[in-house]
């Protein structure tokens, strides 16, 4: 993914929906310089079609503390990360 933006942002009665861009193929490569091995990356094995779902589990570790604050802070709330989907009427 080229990055956490554009999101957009839907409540479903208390599901907070946050919707991502589906990611892209940028390259193939050897990362480097000094941050290279901070750089989420394309794990070797996982199949194309697992693009969205390693990108939840990326944007989930993520917003970790942020999401858990939220589900602290007001009962019975949730988020949802939404790959590659509008909001409806968006």
């Amino acid at each position: 993914m080229e990055g956490p933006r554009p999101a957009r942002f839907e409540r479903v009665g208390l599901t907070v929906r946050i919707h991502l861009p589906a990611p892209a193929l940028m390259d193939h490569g050897v990362l480097q310089g000094d941050n290279a091995n901070r750089i989420p990356h394309h794990p070797k094995g996982l199949a194309s079609e697992d693009a969205a779902a390693r990108a939840v589990e990326l944007m989930e570790w993520f917003l970790e503390r942020i999401l858990a604050a939220l589900e602290e802070d007001i009962a019975g709330t949730r988020a949802e990360i939404v790959i590659g989907e509008l909001p409806q009427g968006g």
